[in-house]
Formats: structure tokens, C-alpha cells, sequence
């Protein structure tokens, strides 16, 4: 059995990126959140896991190798989990919600598969932050609001 492996990739509206180093985990407090929005389009937010933000994201996006996209928004950066194997799957399914929200970006070159995990971006030591309650609040609002906007084109 290969061991589950990270990668983090920056999105900034365009995801031609290139990988940049893995995302170091850290401690937050109780109250603090992730969101899984599933490619069914179920939507739930998450208590900070208390052992390893690693295994929460294998564990939400049922994977072993994940990655990660940077997504800039009105409280600051977002990251957004996938499945870095999604597209090996036999039959990958694009996750609508997360396509919609990367979108947001500006245009995009592939949809994103699967189940995603977001949380808040990277402090500056390089650690990746819970999500607020705030932040919370606002992703579940804009993502209920994103199931009635159309799909996005994605440019070829």
C-alpha cells in the first residue's frame, strides 16, 4: 500500500498552475470548521479535526493523494481540498458546486471532480487555518446561492 502524499497547488483564476510546496497542518481551536461540498452537491460544515487535517481531508474526499488550490475571496484566501486522482476514477463526476466557486476566479481551463474540503488559507509560517464561523457562514450562503447560477465554460 503507497503512502497518501500532499501536493498544494496556487489557483488564481486559472488552474495551469504549477505545484508549490505541501501545506503544513496545525491546531485550532474547537469552534473552528472545514466544509465538504460532495460532487452530489451536499454541502456540510465540519469540526476542526483535533488529530490530523491530513487524515480529515483522505477521510471527506475518500482519497490518498490529495491537492490544493488557492482560492481568493472578500475574507481572504480559501483553500480548496480534491482528489489529486480524481480523474483516474472509472467513472469521475464533476463536483458543480466547486467548479461554480473556482469560477468565481475568472476562467477556467478544467472542472474540479469529486469531493472537496475547503478551509482557510496559510498563515504566515505556512499553516493552514480553520475556517471562522464567519467565513462559514458566508461560503454556505455563496454555495447555496451557486447551485442556481449556470456552469461555467471551461476554456480548451
Amino acid at each position: 500500500m503507497t503512502q497518501p502524499s500532499v501536493v498544494a497547488i496556487v489557483c488564481r483564476g486559472d488552474l495551469d498552475t504549477e505545484p508549490t510546496e505541501s501545506y503544513r497542518i496545525m491546531s485550532a481551536p474547537a469552534d473552528s470548521n472545514t466544509i465538504t461540498i460532495t460532487a452530489a452537491g451536499v454541502i456540510r460544515a465540519n469540526a476542526w479535526p483535533r488529530e490530523s487535517l491530513l487524515t480529515h481531508a483522505y477521510e471527506e474526499l475518500e482519497c490518498q493523494t490529495v491537492g490544493v488550490l488557492a482560492v481568493s475571496g472578500e475574507d481572504g484566501e480559501i483553500s480548496l481540498w480534491y482528489d489529486d486522482e480524481g480523474l483516474l476514477l472509472d467513472a469521475p463526476q464533476v463536483n458543480e458546486l466547486a467548479t461554480k466557486l473556482c469560477a468565481l476566479q475568472g476562467p477556467l481551463r478544467c472542472a474540479i471532480f469529486g469531493n472537496v474540503l475547503l478551509t482557510a488559507g496559510q498563515d504566515a509560517a505556512g499553516d493552514t487555518q480553520p475556517l471562522t464561523r464567519s467565513q462559514v457562514e458566508k461560503l454556505m450562503k455563496l454555495l447555496n446561492d451557486l447551485r442556481r447560477a449556470p456552469m461555467p465554460q471551461i476554456r480548451r
